[in-house]
Formats: C-alpha cells, structure tokens, sequence
C-alpha cells in the first residue's frame, strides 16, 4: 500500500494520509477485584456464544484444551482503547503463547461480518474469536452493566485472565503499558 502511495504521490494524485494507530496507554493497567460474576479466586463463570463461523463456544469448551491459561478479551470494533489492547496483545503473542495462554476474544453486539475483517486487519484473523451478539457473557463479565434507569452501560475493554482448571486469576479493566506484563503474571500463578 506505502508503494501505491508513492507512486500517487509522484504522479501528482492526492493521497489520503492513513487513520492513525491509537495512542498507547499513559496511565496503568486497571486491576477489578470483581466484574459482574467474575470474581477473582472463584471458578470462571458460565458464558456462551458463536465464533464467526457459527461455533458454540461457551466456558466448558474453553477449559478442555489444556492450555495453562486464558486470557479472555472483551471488546467492540468501535472500541479505541480496545483497539490499542488489541495490538499490543498481537505484538505480545510469542510471550502469551510461550506461557501456555491461549486468547479468546470476545466481541460485544457486533456481526461477523464487522468483526472478522476487524481482526485480520490487526494480525489477528487465526485468534479465536467470540461473537456475544446479545452482551450475555458481557453482563456476565461485567462489561456490560444495566444502569438505575434500566439502560445498558458498556465499559470496555475487559479482559478476564483464568487458570487451566478454570479459576479467575486477574481482571483488568483499563489496559495500561504495564497490561501485558500483567496478564503474564496473572496467567504464571
């Protein structure tokens, strides 16, 4: 693409400067004691949906692939802060995977059709992915939360660290410089 813009640019064609990346964290990784059901120490609890293609996914099927962990990411396309995670989780895939944690990423209200290109567009197109088209496990983690006047509040991103036999490790909210260092850690306990 850098290519066909120089070539633009020398022929005299305007060219559109790219959407720039979103500005990594300043602040600190956000660490909850508990979201929605999810409470550190106590079992991961039940949630379901598809993956793109139209796969159950739900907890038991996430627990049986003995990994050493998960690291569940709730997040939306529109999402910028969950952009931002979402890169630097790609960039830390070699760490993640030599810890033995797997990702699950779990996209909040949003269609295959918005979340597939979303994913291979940012090196993540072969992460198993979660579509929760009605913030069911959202509600369950706690990123989606229904407010005095009966509204729904999104607060993402979430991300979810779990042990292999299924046990809440970590749950961060805010993703700071600090956020992979800390899913590490909270996934080697």
């Amino acid at each position: 693409m850098r290519g066909v813009a120089l070539v633009l640019a020398f022929l005299g064609a305007p060219v559109a400067a790219p959407a720039p990346l979103p500005a990594p964290p300043s602040e600190p990784t956000e660490a909850l004691a508990h979201s929605g059901e999810a409470v550190i120490g106590a079992p991961l609890p039940w949630f379901a949906g598809w993956s793109p293609t139209g796969e159950v996914i739900n907890r038991s099927k996430l627990l049986q692939d003995n990994a050493s962990g998960h690291v569940i990411v709730l997040f939306a396309t529109w999402c910028k802060p969950c952009e931002a995670g979402l890169r630097v989780l790609a960039a830390a895939r070699p760490k993640l995977d030599a810890a033995g944690l797997k990702l699950l990423l779990v996209d909040v209200g949003e269609p295959a059709e918005v979340v597939t290109p979303f994913l291979a567009a940012r090196g993540l197109g072969d992460v198993p992915a979660m579509l929760d088209p009605f913030s069911r496990a959202a509600q369950t983690l706690g990123a989606v939360n229904s407010t005095a006047d009966g509204k729904q509040e999104t607060s993402l991103p979430r991300t979810v660290v779990v042990d292999a036999p299924g046990n809440v490790q970590a749950i961060f909210g805010r993703e700071g410089p600090d956020y992979v260092e800390r899913v590490l850690g909270a996934g080697a306990r």
